[in-house]
């Protein structure tokens, strides 16, 4: 069976830079291909509403939590700044309403950079640079433990406070631009794709380093990349992207030391077998995106990375994104 800390740490190889090096790739072809590009003209000064739906399936079990977010572009010198800001979230115990500001104290503490109000930086082609202000954000997320001491029972307060500051600890050393990928769901993979040129249809292989900012080792990825064109007249863009499983099951073992520096004994052996099994682990990484052709902003996607662990199990974390029209 594949634990909870085991997708959360699957989902740290979500941070994939989509192959540029695609661009460069020629072929020889008798027929005159049609050439794709995506575009990044969003619309600046308008609200665009999205559901995000994050399911994580393991041990025999799937649950489901839904953001409700609402995006706004702003036109700045160097690109755009991008708002990011969650009204709503439901899951299957609870709806919280967020658009005041009110009802943080009820989403769980791993949901909560989640759902903070954020203002990111993004360039002309759309990839998202740094997180604006982070270091105010930084004082927020390390201010969560303190808000749960206040509302749990005295006896279980030492225990909570300690659960919270151990999930939130990498938050405090992480950069404003290594911030998006662990304050965002999906946006990270879905922005950033201006630009892009691809003959359509044509699979494009290429070969990146992915990082994640809770793991500081470059991780290759082979990624393969399709674009064409739907019958509803949107781009389709298909990823299909392969970790170097030795390499990143190698790094997640180090990270999970690290965690475990300050354990018991006992505690440090269970995290020891756990890092054991990532060094076998098997992953796959797929997104499929429909993007307006016109403005390059996304209609809907699908996020998919699967895991696989000897003796534990499988797993799969999906993000699924729509339009609210």
């Amino acid at each position: 069976m594949v634990p909870r800390f085991a997708l959360l740490v699957a989902s740290f190889l979500a941070a994939l830079a989509l192959p540029l090096a695609a661009r460069a790739q020629t072929y020889e072809s008798t027929v005159q291909p049609e050439m794709l590009r995506i575009p990044f003209a969003p619309p600046v000064g308008q609200r665009l509403d999205y559901e995000v739906d994050i399911t994580r399936t393991g041990e025999g079990k799937s649950r489901t939590t839904r953001l409700y977010q609402a995006l706004q572009f702003e036109r700045i010198e160097s690109g755009y700044l991008l708002t990011i800001a969650t009204t709503r979230m439901v899951n299957e115990n609870s709806a919280i309403d967020l658009s005041s500001g009110a009802g943080a104290d009820r989403v769980p503490v791993d949901l909560r950079p989640l759902t903070m109000p954020v203002t990111l930086e993004v360039t002309v082609e759309g990839a998202i640079s740094r997180v604006r202000d982070w270091p105010s954000l930084q004082r927020s997320i390390a201010g969560i433990p303190a808000a749960i001491a206040a509302t749990v029972a005295p006896a279980k307060r030492a225990t909570a406070v300690t659960l919270a500051r151990r999930v939130l600890a990498p938050y405090a050393s992480m950069t404003a631009e290594q911030a998006p990928d662990a304050v965002l769901k999906g946006w990270p993979s879905l922005l950033g794709l201006g630009g892009l040129e691809l003959i359509s249809g044509r699979p494009y292989q290429s070969e990146v380093a992915s990082q994640s900012p809770m793991i500081s080792v470059e991780i290759p990825v082979t990624q393969v990349v399709t674009l064409t064109v739907t019958s509803e007249g949107l781009f389709h863009l298909v990823q299909r992207s392969q970790p170097d499983e030795e390499k990143a099951g190698l790094a997640i073992s180090q990270y999970l030391d690290r965690v475990g520096a300050n354990l018991n004994a006992a505690q440090k052996a269970n995290l020891a077998r756990a890092g054991q099994r990532f060094r076998a682990m098997k992953t796959r990484i797929s997104n499929d995106i429909d993007l307006d052709r016109q403005s390059g902003i996304v209609r809907r996607a699908r996020m998919e990375r699967w895991i696989s662990l000897p003796g534990m199990g499988e797993g799969t974390d999906v993000i699924a994104v729509s339009r609210i029209e």
